[in-house]
């Protein structure tokens, strides 16, 4: 099992926790705003979990992150994107520069972040995953480019003792699937897929810490991401 990729981990429970769960509502919030306004987010999401295959149009990545850009000032309304990824895929030459593997574990490179919205593509090799994990109230999208992944999609009933249930079952989509707004998910890229993948992620707003579900363990453990790649010349801010 491959663990999202961190450079520190925390304990769940006391301070930190109740600190956290303040910062989930408040994310919460910001989804809601993201997505329209009003409702609540899990409604949100639930109306357009995931799209199928669609007749697309191939654009730039750089064309790509303007749409992004675009979307951003007009307020990033939920339906809005999620029209977007369905209709658009990234050209092969121009996705190849954010493609790069390690065996074992999938990678996330970094495209374009800014305080509203970051964009990452993710390399899975054969037999890699993300375990369960959280996206801290934002909405997360993602889109298959190349090859196949499995998405399953959890619920949370219960922290002490941890205890989540599927939503529906497990998923799976090649080039062009999209998957999300997604709040609680396992990505795999099972060996039997025979194949490496990539996909393409949206993330509003970015984070930089999420939780990830031990379920073996019954326990929920703080991590801090990182990048396998950055553009030239970006600095985190």
């Amino acid at each position: 099992m491959v663990a999202l990729p961190i450079t520190a981990t925390a304990a769940e429970h006391g301070p930190l926790a109740n600190k956290r769960d303040r910062h989930r509502a408040g994310a919460h919030a910001v989804a809601r705003d993201a997505a329209g306004g009003g409702g609540d987010v899990e409604e949100l999401r639930s109306q357009e979990e995931t799209t199928v295959m669609t007749p697309a149009r191939f654009i730039t990545m750089a064309a790509f992150t303007d749409e992004i850009k675009d979307l951003v000032q007009h307020g990033f309304d939920r339906r809005d994107v999620h029209r977007f990824l369905a209709e658009t895929r990234i050209e092969h030459a121009s996705l190849a520069q954010h493609v790069s593997f390690e065996d074992g574990r999938y990678t996330r490179h970094l495209v374009y972040k800014s305080s509203d919205v970051e964009l990452l593509v993710l390399c899975w090799p054969r037999g890699s995953r993300a375990p369960v994990h959280g996206h801290e109230g934002e909405l997360c999208w993602a889109r298959v480019e190349r090859g196949r992944l499995r998405f399953t999609n959890y619920r949370e009933t219960s922290r002490v003792p941890l205890h989540v249930l599927p939503v529906g079952g497990a998923l799976e989509g090649g080039p062009g699937y999209l998957d999300g707004p997604a709040d609680l998910h396992a990505v795999e890229n099972p060996k039997e897929f025979d194949a490496d993948a990539v996909s393409l992620h949206i993330y509003s707003r970015p984070y930089d810490e999420c939780d990830i579900y031990d379920l073996a363990a019954g326990l929920v453990r703080r991590v801090r991401l990182r990048y396998d790649s950055v553009p030239q010349g970006w600095t985190p801010t």
